[in-house]
């Protein structure tokens, strides 16, 4: 018999019992084809039925293709073992692993082995032993790299980590790894994540020549904390800054705790340009939660900022060295909302005029609007202890400096009543007030009263009558709410 006849019966043999396999393995069994073999041989091992294939093998498990010398295909068990050197590739998942006897489990859709090797479009994995699930991908003793396609050996750049995770098209998860650069390990992380689908997220790694600064290398190297938190290590290295070596973290995490919504954080400390030493410091910190409370309309919302911007200012620049902080908090009651706000900066003393006003703090209750028939109120009170601009119209406050440091109360209402003192005539009355009392003895006030009568005759025809009382007196030592000029208006 010529060797093509004996592969030809060979293959439609297999693909017979491979059939039959699928049959017999229920509604979830994968179907086992022969592609090409030299033998093929029947055995019953301890009430196992084996079907042993050698030669050339590629065989078909649905739309996966496996390539060996020898398999082992246990149809009690429903396994193929390919002995020796062997590939399996996945269709759907793109990845070709090669390695030592190669364990494939087809009634879980799981593939083990040694000494594997797993490829696709984005990664190569080698380890020193693996377990293949769906959706899932086990390693240890790992080697992986996402230049094995660069073409340079050894690679730019690669991981060796005791344990590793894939999830193919998602993220793998490295635990205890080392970052090789030219396979010499520089760099220790307890875990690295690399996401495989976001692209901001990918390992970067950019090395550079510049006549300053020496030889630079930047790089960038994601991990993860849990489920919530996915973050990046920044590495920044200059050859003749001093220090030479810059470390800094980039990281968001989704409510890591009870009371805590998201954080960010962003830090890089940076060495300074050559000629100075040091560091310099980016800080960009964000909280944002909630806090239950006992009869509140709704949970107690908070945020804390902290901010510091140092890299690329010069010496000489005023908000080097300068930290803000800003925090706020606000609570609704059935009766009352009440605010809790604190912002302040802290390095140098400013030498310019603050923007913007410092609060240390400020507490502001503002009670529900109050009705009783035809009459509204409203009020609200603010107090706190304010550095802000200096107001130039104010003498005392300019000559404390740029800026001036002082308590702060204000009050505002705002009283409304309407009435019909007759028969088609309407009478509105109304009451806006605004006080600003401050620490310096300072005060500002802004009052307006009005009045207005409308006599209707018809549905057409109307008269109306109106008085007005207008008062705006005093100076703040702030500049922020300030007024400017004296106002007295009256009928």
């Amino acid at each position: 018999m010529t060797r093509r006849r004996r592969r030809g019966r060979v293959r439609a043999a297999l693909l017979g019992l491979g059939l039959l396999g699928g049959l017999l393995g229920g509604a979830q069994a994968r179907t086992v084809k022969i592609i090409s073999a030299d033998t093929l041989e029947l055995r019953q091992v301890d009430d196992q039925e084996l079907v042993i294939i050698t030669g050339d093998v590629e065989l078909r498990v649905d739309d996966d293709v496996v390539r060996a010398r020898r398999v082992e295909f246990n149809r009690t068990r429903r396994t193929l073992t390919l002995i020796g050197a062997a590939s399996y590739r996945s269709a759907r998942d793109g990845q070709n692993l090669s390695g030592e006897n190669l364990v494939v489990e087809l009634g879980q859709e799981q593939v083990t082995g040694e000494d594997v090797l797993i490829s696709d479009s984005q990664l190569e994995i080698r380890g020193q032993e693996i377990e293949r699930i769906p959706g899932q991908l086990r390693a240890t003793g790992g080697y992986f790299t996402t230049c094995a396609r660069c073409g340079r050996t050894p690679n730019d750049f690669a991981f060796r980590a005791e344990r590793l995770l894939l999830y193919p098209g998602d993220r793998l998860v490295a635990y205890r790894a080392q970052l090789l650069l030219a396979d010499v390990p520089v760099l220790f992380l307890p875990v690295l994540v690399l996401p495989l689908n976001d692209r901001e997220r990918q390992p970067r790694l950019e090395v550079g020549r510049d006549a300053v600064d020496g030889y630079t290398v930047q790089a960038d190297l994601p991990f993860s904390i849990g489920s919530s938190t996915l973050g990046t290590t920044l590495l920044r290295y200059y050859q003749n800054r001093d220090p030479s070596l810059g470390l800094g973290v980039s990281l968001r995490s989704y409510a890591p705790l009870a009371w805590v919504d998201r954080v960010n954080l962003y830090a890089l400390a940076n060495p300074r340009p050559v000629g100075s030493s040091g560091y310099d410091l980016d800080l960009n910190f964000g909280v944002r939660g909630r806090v239950p409370l006992e009869l509140a309309l709704r949970d107690l919302d908070y945020t804390l900022g902290v901010t510091r911007s140092d890299i690329g200012r010069s010496d000489t620049d005023p908000q080097r060295g300068v930290t803000n902080v800003t925090f706020g908090a606000k609570v609704d009651y059935p009766l009352y909302t009440a605010e809790f706000n604190y912002v302040n900066r802290f390095g140098p003393e400013p030498t310019t005029a603050l923007s913007a006003p410092l609060k240390l703090p400020e507490v502001t209750v503002d009670p529900k609007v109050y009705t009783n028939g035809n009459l509204s109120a409203d009020f609200r009170v603010s107090a706190g202890r304010y550095t802000g601009a200096s107001n130039p119209l104010s003498r005392s406050a300019s000559a404390k400096g740029v800026n001036i440091t002082t308590e702060r109360l204000e009050e505002q209402h705002s009283l409304a009543y309407t009435a019909r003192p007759w028969q088609n005539a309407d009478l509105s009355l109304s009451n806006t007030f605004t006080g600003r009392y401050y620490g310096t003895g300072a005060r500002t006030v802004q009052l307006n009263l009005g009045a207005t009568l409308t006599q209707r005759f018809n549905t057409t025809n109307t008269f109306s009558v109106g008085a007005g009382y207008l008062r705006t007196e005093g100076t703040s030592p702030l500049a922020f709410d300030a007024l400017y000029g004296r106002t007295l208006s009256a009928p």
